[in-house]
């Protein structure tokens, strides 16, 4: 499940904090892109029913989130 994409480390790594204040365990990743580097938030290692009950968790706290499945 990814949370956010960033450019700025400082603003992936609050959003982890931010989550963390709600139970939920996400970390920052950096990738490198054409465009330049970028911090990915995300939260791993879920089947599917863990990540429906998280993403309702986040729209109920206002924070954005999708369900990315691994090829």
């Amino acid at each position: 499940m990814q949370l956010g994409a960033f450019q700025n480390q400082q603003w992936a790594e609050q959003q982890v904090a931010e989550v963390a204040l709600l139970g939920i365990k996400a970390q920052s990743y950096k990738t490198r892109t054409a465009q330049g580097d970028i911090y990915q938030v995300r939260v791993e290692s879920l089947n599917y029913q863990q990540a429906q009950t998280i993403l309702q968790r986040l729209k109920q706290s206002n924070i954005n989130a999708f369900i990315a499945t691994k090829p």
